[in-house]
Order: structure tokens, then sequence, then C-alpha cells
């Protein structure tokens, strides 16, 4: 008879069954990787679907409270259903967030002292799984959730320029007979006895501290240069025509623009330091297809009279260009004057609104010697001449008041 030391001995030995265990326990734990991936698969997915619903939902659903006759809370919240149900969020899912801080909403949100309105949109999906179930997970949801505030826009470098034209005028990319394309935004003296040449100067120019008043001519020759970057108010008369012709001004301050252009340089890059996107670096190397791209006017196709010439006159060594956003050394922002005609001397003038617009070139005028005239055309708001950040942010400042300027959007504020 067998001891009982031989019989645990016996059983030590004998390894009939063991593969078999093995192979049901490494089934078990490959079943739970493959629910992890499978299911954490699903879920991003649908989470992604969700956030990029809820992104655009909440961007659309403050817009539509722009303008003169914004949008009541309750439109506000059928263009964020709308929305997101074009993008495959139903209303039902919006509705399932009900937490106070995240349901749909039109709040308001205080930032550097100042208060503007909010729109917040979330959307929350259940999700059925499968694979979970093998480890016991079960179902579960996924949520996401998008925030965005109207701001004043910060007019940066280069946005609004110390130039406007009378509302009306045609500012094409075609070729004019003297050799300019588009319109002049700054014209010579000859023949001119009014004493305004296209010039305007804007009050309290942060820019001009130590430079004289804003009419000055070395205040006009930084404004060229740099843009306005003063607080644009929401009246139609803020601001007075600068009579004088300003040549020296005119050209080095305009070739500079060019200058930078020939570098592929942009205004800059901004940064958010704390919650406010602030220029931080200038002169960035913008050479990217973002920015610079094959000139639409090559090849004459705009109206020109000889197959070389192009309307948009690039300056870069490979003929590229910088057109579609303000970033760009020659483009900016320059009001449109409601009258039929130029006053005479320094007035204060009404605006019917402003204009993108390209800087094309610059060249003595008829008058000959100092004599600068500077022509350009608009940019139409559909290929972009939209103020952008590094992160594609508008370029918000948040260190005023809402509605104390004249240009607001809206900023994603998640």
């Amino acid at each position: 008879m067998k001891s009982l030391r031989d019989l645990i001995r016996g059983l030590r030995q004998d390894s009939q069954g063991q593969t078999i265990l093995a192979l049901a326990l490494m089934f078990v734990v490959l079943m739970g990787f493959t629910a992890m991936v499978s299911d954490a698969g699903i879920a991003y997915w649908n989470r992604r679907i969700l956030q990029n619903a809820v992104d655009g939902a909440a961007l659309a659903a403050g817009e539509s409270m722009l303008g003169a006759s914004p949008a009541t809370t309750a439109t506000v919240y059928q263009v964020a259903y709308n929305y997101a149900a074009s993008n495959g969020v139903n209303p039902t899912e919006i509705a399932n967030v009900t937490e106070p801080a995240f349901e749909l909403q039109v709040t308001a949100e205080a930032v550097g002292g100042n208060t503007y309105p909010k729109v917040i949109v979330s959307a929350r999906r259940h999700l059925d799984f499968g694979l979970r179930y093998f480890v016991g997970a079960g179902n579960s949801d996924v949520v996401s959730t998008a925030a965005v505030l109207l701001a004043p826009v910060n007019p940066q470098r280069s946005d609004l320029l110390p130039f406007a034209v009378l509302y009306g005028t045609t500012c094409a990319p075609t070729q004019n007979p003297d050799g300019s394309f588009g319109c002049e935004v700054k014209t010579d003296a000859h023949g001119n006895n009014i004493g305004n040449f296209g010039p305007v100067t804007y009050p309290n120019n942060p820019d001009c501290n130590g430079q004289g008043s804003g009419n000055s001519a070395s205040c006009y020759d930084i404004t060229v240069a740099n843009g306005f970057r003063g607080a644009v108010p929401t009246s139609t008369a803020w601001f007075q025509t600068n009579p004088g012709n300003m040549p020296n001004g005119t050209s080095s301050s305009v070739q500079q623009l060019f200058s930078e252009d020939a570098q592929y340089l942009c205004d800059g890059v901004f940064t958010l330091q704390g919650n406010t996107p602030v220029l931080t670096q200038s002169g960035q190397n913008c050479d990217d297809p973002q920015h610079y791209v094959s000139s639409p006017g090559q090849g004459g196709s705009t109206g020109c009279s000889s197959p070389t010439c192009d309307p948009y006159q690039p300056v870069t060594p490979d003929g590229r260009v910088c057109y579609k956003f303000t970033e760009c050394p020659r483009v900016g922002i320059i009001p449109l004057i409601d009258a039929t005609s130029w006053p005479t001397g320094s007035k204060t003038v009404n605006i019917k609104g402003y204009a993108c617009f390209y800087i094309s070139g610059y060249a003595p005028g008829p008058g000959g010697g100092n004599q600068q005239n500077v022509s350009g055309f608009f940019v139409d708001t559909k290929d972009g001449c939209i103020p952008r950040t590094s992160d594609g942010m508008l370029p918000f400042n948040l260190n005023v008041p809402f509605g104390s300027t004249g240009q607001t959007g809206v900023v994603l504020w998640r």
C-alpha cells in the first residue's frame, strides 16, 4: 500500500490536463485585452464624433448671437440642435446631459474683469458594448462638451490700416491704364486741392505715444507699418481724415511691408498667457502652405493686359503670395467712408463698414517727385482674410468689455 508521501509525489509528477488549464487562463486574458482594444476603439471613435459635433454646434450657436439682430435663446438652442443633427448627433443625446454646469445653455463668463456671453453645448451617447462582458465591465456612456465665448477681436498688427476709400468704390484685381491694379487708397497731391489723399487718423493710438498727435506724420508712418492696435469703437463716426501727402513715410512704411512679404514673414505668433491670446513674437517665418500659396493671378487671368503680369505682384523668390489672412504683411482692413466725395481738411467721417484690402503696389504718382500712390484691391472674405492665431483661433482681446469694439467674434472655449 502506497504511503501518503508517495501519493503526493505522484500528483506532483503527473502533468496531464495542465495544458488545458493554461490555455483556458490565457483565453480569458486574451479576451480581456481584445475587449479593451475593441470597445475602447469604439468609445474613442464615438467620442470624437460627439466632440466634433458639439464644437461645431457651439460655434454655430454663438455666431447666431452676433449681428444687429441677435438670436433669442430659443433660436440659439435650435441652431445648436440643427447643427449637431447634421453631424450625426440627435437632440436626445444633447438633452441627455442634465448636469447644470454642462447642459445646453446661454450663460456668461468673467475673464480678466470683463464678462462675455457664453454658449455651452454637450452630448451624451450610450454605448452597448459586447466583449467587455467577458471581463464583467458592462455598458458605458461617452460625453463631450464644448463652450464658446463671444468677445471683441483684438486689432493686431496689420489688421486696421490708416487708409480709407469711399463706399461703393470698385477695387477689383484688374489692371488700370497706368499699370497699377485695383484702386488707390493713397493718391498723390497732383491736381488735388482739398488736402485729403486717402489717409485717415485713428484716435488713442497706443503705438504713437511720444510720436506726436494721432494725425502727425510720424504716427501715420507707424500705423502704416504696424496697423492700428487700439480699441475699435462701435460708433460709425470715430476717426478723422488725415490731410497731407506724407510721401516719405508712405514710401518707407509700405516698403517695409513689401520687404517682410519678400521674407515670408507674417505678423507673429499668438500664444495663450493664462486665458488671453497675446502676440509673443513678431517676424515669425510663415513660409507654409497655409499662408503662402501659388498666386491666383498668374498669367493675367484676372484682367491683366499682358500674359506675364500678375495683379498680386508677388515679391517672394518662388512667386508665392500671402493674401488670405490679415497676418499677411500686405493685407489689412480699411474702413469704407459713407460719402460720395472726400471732405476738405481734417474732418470726422461716417463709415459704412470695413473691407479686407491687399496692397498690390506703390509708386510715384503723375505729379512725380516724392508724390506716392498706394494701390490694391479688396480680398473676398470667402477666400479668408481672417485674423488667426497659431492654434487657429481668432485673436480675441479679453482685456476690454464685450461690445466695446466694432469687431466681435466667437472663440472656442472648452
